[in-house]
């Protein structure tokens, strides 16, 4: 168990990481909450290099495989992994907002959009 995961347990935060991936999950989290504020477009490659990053409404976590989840006001949309493939897991509510935001994060993932992984 890594300092930053025993320095997590018995805390909200590592409670609310449980509950959002699961019990053998770990979350590699940056010490530094200014480091993990972002833009859209940057969002994954923030959250692959200090473990989370916030942008906005978004937010995004990396977990131990490399792969990182992708939320929108707490709904977890996709999942892009370490080879830059994704993972649609949830539509949200398929507004402007839900769609502008995942093309604007996967535009420099791998050029997709919400379109090509909702199909809608």
């Amino acid at each position: 168990m890594s300092d930053m995961t025993k320095k997590l347990e018995g805390t909200e935060r590592a409670d609310y990481i449980r509950a959002r991936f699961g019990e053998n999950r770990v979350i590699l989290v940056s010490s530094d909450p200014k480091s993990k504020r972002t833009n859209q477009s940057d969002l994954v490659r923030v959250a692959r290099a200090l473990g989370e990053s916030v942008a906005s409404s978004w937010s995004a976590y990396r977990d131990e495989s490399g792969s990182v989840s992708v939320f929108h006001y707490g709904t977890h949309m996709v999942t892009v992994h370490a080879d830059d493939t994704v993972t649609g897991i949830s539509e949200g509510w398929g507004s402007m907002t839900d769609k502008c935001g995942i093309r604007k994060i996967l535009r420099k993932v791998n050029g997709q959009g919400y379109r090509d992984i909702f199909g809608c």
